[in-house]
């Protein structure tokens, strides 16, 4: 079956746009996250991982209303763009659910936002960099080293780290992709039509399907690997101890060996946990206060809109808003 690569997609609503322009580099590079309620703590610590690393400038996408709101009320709105509805091709109440994690194994069409959203930036003139939260930048200038690889290899698109170490096989929770390559275009466009396919696999099995009908030669191929000993993840770091054990500064650690509270407390035995909790436990109760606020007014709605009921509701949150942005990030 032939698959359909779009000459172009539709617009991509301003005010993300803008927020793209605003979070890119002068060197095209777009590092990009994400996330919804559920991780707001492993995000937050995936922001300060950012900024030891020196790296100011990266764009958060929002699966749900309610971590955009977080992160308005931390003072990150900058940072942060909420995932419009026509991105989001199927499962949409999923992903609007914050109670729910986009990387619980019981959903795995939930990676499959990865994809759209990869696609959507390919054709923005970005070399993005896409990193799910548990991706630690422990080393400052990571980006620019990786930016590197992809210009010393003429003929790389793809920059990725390993899932195993004897097997061609990518983690997609770190990928970087060159921006604008009708390969890439086509590549994710055939991504996309076997997530359709089957929703039982996860994003990262479909890629590795797709890329398996590539060129994977280590000098011509299109593909750069990452070695583990600098690029590690959860198991070779945490279980193996591996890069540690030699002495190697990695420069990110990818950790995906757990999931929920084991992972946290891995994190945490070994200082790589470093989120402000009390700070979170503050902007929280303003956070449930403003959504409280923002449900009694769609059910107001529901009933009945009243224009001054309505506006009372907007008024409560932008007071809230105003008060809050004075305050302190992380």
């Amino acid at each position: 079956m032939s698959i359909i690569v779009p000459e172009t997609l539709p617009t991509i609503q301003p005010e993300i746009l803008d927020k793209i322009h605003q979070q890119r580099h002068d060197s095209r590079d777009l590092i990009v996250t994400i996330a919804g309620y559920e991780t707001r703590e492993e995000l937050y610590n995936w922001i300060e991982f950012m900024k030891e690393a020196k790296e100011t400038k990266y764009l958060i996408f929002c699966t749900d209303s309610k971590l955009y709101i977080h992160l308005m009320v931390a003072g990150l709105e900058q940072h942060a763009a909420e995932i419009p509805d026509d991105w989001l091709l199927y499962d949409q109440h999923h992903f609007r659910n914050t109670s729910i994690s986009f990387f619980d194994p019981e959903y795995p069409s939930l990676s499959h936002l990865r994809t759209w959203i990869l696609q959507r930036l390919m054709y923005t003139e970005s070399n993005i960099l896409m990193m799910d939260v548990h991706t630690l930048m422990i080393r400052a200038r990571t980006r620019q080293y990786l930016n590197k690889l992809l210009q010393v290899k003429k003929s790389a698109r793809i920059i990725a780290s390993l899932e195993h170490p004897n097997q061609m096989f990518l983690n997609t929770g770190l990928i970087m992709m060159q921006g604008q390559s009708k390969t890439l275009k086509r590549l994710l466009a055939n991504v996309i039509h076997i997530q359709q396919s089957d929703h039982r696999l996860t994003q990262q099995d479909a890629f590795n399907i797709v890329l398996s009908q590539y060129e994977l030669h280590l000098k011509t191929g299109m593909t750069m690997l990452l070695d583990m000993m600098h690029f590690p993840n959860g198991e070779h770091y945490f279980c193996k101890n591996i890069a540690t054990s030699s002495g190697i500064v990695p420069y990110i650690i990818h950790a995906n060996h757990k999931y929920g509270k084991g992972l946290k407390d891995d994190l945490k035995d070994t200082k790589l946990w470093k989120v402000n909790e009390d700070y979170l436990v503050q902007v929280e109760y303003r956070v449930e206060m403003m959504w409280r606020r923002r449900q009694r007014k769609n059910e107001a709605e529901m009933d009945g809109p009243q224009a001054e009921r309505g506006a009372e509701f907007e008024g409560n949150d932008q007071a809230e808003m105003d008060g809050n942005n004075q305050n302190d990030v992380l």
